[in-house]
């Protein structure tokens, strides 16, 4: 007999954190290198890696030799280049042509890349005319319109002149597809006041373009890891970024460091951890590690790689998992990027990402990458990029643009969700799918692990992690919460924390402590099964929230809960239809009064030197003594001037500062 049941599909409990693996030299990587990789992807011998050149070449020799060296097996055939029919145009099969002719007889001609660069351009086209700065010229058909930035533009609508000329400080590398639309150039800032001061001197302008496609091979670089689950390897992890970039213009260079040598590096730096990882636990789905090239010319590559796989029938259930633009400084956000935002893939993403401390913004299309080429297919796919990527596309994007702390941070946690899949969906959408049907011994086994999860974590202290079961199967157990009922087991365990034993009028009842304790891929690795091992200290600085209950009367508690980062948890009050938010500000200090139901609790923000903590206060009761974390509230919301005045009287700065966190 089978049955149907829904569940979670990850079975292993972890904790993320930096990687920094030790060298092993005959790989010839080191764990976290990613300057060293970034560095040659965007060296002047990468010529910018535009697909079809000899820079382009270059980069897919070097990232298959990291395939190699790292040892992951060709995905494909023999070798880790995947070869397609790429169709494009490169710097020697086009030519491009800006021209201005004085009244007097003379001309001058505009240099192509610093003085302009196309937007989009029909491939064959000679036309001239006299221009105009007035989007309202009644001759507008006639002549060659020139704004002075691209806002300007997007108020033309359906007003349509003979050209369009945008003043830019910085090009927008754009490559060239064939375009019926209005030819559109940007010029530089000089040419535009050139253009603008000499205007009655000028007799007209003329663009001349000529550029031809031609087909060239190309290579896809792929590499793949087996993995020991079921069904002859029919699942499959694909693990994707594009290496291609747009190459060079006369001395502009286009190093492409965040679009998208960021993204390779962190391909290559999680095959590594990865294969070390599969050496001594093993993965259920196959890893496959694929290096796109013509992402910048319309996806070739990826569209050809899709096309091969599906081809194969090899794999009856794919995750892709692409990344695009990533480790930005000042980069703003991690998006999770998909165009079907409730499939499985992208709410098992979004919610372990989200639970590790490394949230993802879902969004729902309008980022052009990789993932499309499989989404287009019916296969499960997200890129993961940043919100904030200015200058791409620009020679701007350059390395000084990285930051190298987020691009490990980030690389850490999708090595833990990658090693944690056990299984992938094959139906469209999550929100709709009736839960995979398992046969009776595959729902003991999973109740089994869970349960051999929870007997490990009732004998480990916090701060301990440990590898339960064996090479075939294993879990890894980060015990990272404990409550203590009374202080000195709290500052024997935590050294440097500080818990008062009474502040203000109230008389300490209970803490609770959640650490950021993260497992490295090393420590995985070197982690013999089932053996308890420690974290070395355990520090103020470890953790993530402090949860204290302090006795306000014989029925009454008050608990202040302290959070690194925001949070109000509506599943705390379940009763309640919503929660509502009031914003005052109380004897010179700003609240938030949340209203749940016709109760009430306080939020507000603290900040000591440059970190800002996140502080939520409650009053009530507690439902049963035995159970020591959580209260009924007890403020209503007729005792909002009085709970703002416990509020204001906590003095929480000087609590936060005495408990050392």
């Amino acid at each position: 007999m089978k049955r149907k049941t829904r569940f979670f599909l990850f079975p292993l409990l972890l904790t993320l954190t930096a990687c920094n693996l030790s060298s092993e030299p005959e790989k010839k990587i080191t764990g976290g290198d990613y300057p060293s990789i970034i560095h040659d992807l965007t060296k002047p011998d990468m010529g910018g890696r535009l697909t079809g050149t000899v820079g382009n070449h270059n980069a897919e020799d070097f990232i298959s030799e990291h395939f190699r060296n790292i040892g992951l097996d060709p995905f494909s055939r023999e070798s880790y280049a995947m070869t397609y029919e790429h169709e494009d145009n490169t710097p020697d099969s086009q030519s491009l042509e800006l021209k201005i002719t004085y009244r007097n007889g003379s001309s001058d001609t505009f240099q192509y890349g610093s003085d302009y660069l196309e937007q989009k351009i029909p491939f064959s086209y000679e036309n001239s005319g006299i221009y105009t700065f007035d989007p309202n010229d009644p001759e507008l058909p006639k002549r060659i319109l020139i704004v002075k930035s691209t806002e300007e533009l997007n108020k033309l609508q359906d007003k349509s002149p003979l050209m369009v000329f945008v003043a830019k400080e910085t090009f927008k590398r754009y490559l060239l597809t064939q375009s019926s639309d209005i030819p559109t150039l940007q010029i530089s800032k000089e040419k535009y006041e050139l253009l603008k001061e000499k205007q009655s001197e000028i007799e007209k302008v003329a663009l001349k373009s000529d550029i031809k496609t031609k087909k060239a091979t190309a290579s896809n670089i792929a590499g793949v890891i087996k993995g020991a689950g079921g069904h002859d390897h029919r699942e499959a992890i694909i693990l994707s970024a594009h290496f291609d970039s747009l190459g060079s213009v006369g001395d502009l260079k286009y190093q492409g460091a965040t679009d998208n040598a960021t993204g390779v590096s962190a391909l290559i730096q999680l095959a590594y951890n990865l294969k070390t990882h599969s050496s001594k636990h093993s993965l259920h789905p196959d890893i496959v590690f694929a290096a796109f090239n013509g992402e910048e010319s319309g996806r070739q590559g990826s569209k050809a790689f899709v096309e091969e796989i599906l081809e194969s029938k090899h794999y009856s259930q794919i995750y892709n998992i692409n990344l695009d633009c990533i480790g930005v400084k000042d980069g703003g956000s991690y998006l999770l990027i998909g165009n079907e935002p409730n499939s499985g893939l992208a709410v098992n993403l979004e919610q372990y990402f989200g639970d590790h401390d490394f949230p993802l913004q879902p969004q729902q299309g309008g980022f052009e990458s990789d993932h499309n080429s499989f989404a287009e297919r019916q296969i499960h796919a997200v890129t993961i990029g940043q919100e904030n990527v200015p200058f791409i596309h620009t020679s701007n994007d350059t390395v000084d643009k990285i930051d190298y702390d987020s691009l490990q941070q980030f690389v850490t946690a999708l090595f833990n969700f990658v090693i944690s899949v056990h299984h992938i969906e094959e139906t469209e959408q999550a929100a709709d799918i009736e839960a995979a049907t398992l046969s009776e011994s595959e729902i003991a086994d999973f109740e089994k692990a869970q349960q051999a999860i929870t007997d490990a974590l009732r004998v480990m202290r916090l701060g301990q992690y440990q590898i339960i079961g064996d090479k075939k199967q294993s879990y890894t157990v980060v015990n990272n919460h404990a409550v203590f009922d009374q202080v000195h087991e709290a500052e024997q365990l935590i050294e440097g924390l500080s818990i008062p034993e009474k502040w203000t009028d109230y008389a300490f009842d209970s803490v609770g402590v959640n650490t950021n304790f993260q497992l490295t891929p090393e420590k995985i690795h070197e982690a013999d099964f089932n053996q308890i091992y420690q974290f070395d200290n355990i520090a103020p600085t470890n953790i993530q929230n402090i949860d204290l209950i302090y006795k306000m009367n014989t029925n009454e508690y008050l608990q202040i809960y302290i959070s690194r980062e925001p949070s109000i948890n509506e599943a705390e009050h379940e009763n309640s239809a919503q929660i509502t938010t009031e914003s005052l500000e109380y004897k010179n200090k700003q609240y938030d009064v949340h209203s749940a139901d016709r109760f009430i609790f306080i939020t507000t923000e603290v900040e000591i030197e440059d970190k800002t903590f996140y502080v939520k206060l409650m009053q009530g009761r507690k439902t049963d003594q035995d159970e020591v974390r959580g209260l009924t509230l007890s403020w209503s919301i007729e005792d909002k001037e009085s709970a703002l005045s416990i509020a204001h009287d906590l003095q929480l700065e000087d609590l936060l500062r005495t408990i050392g966190i």
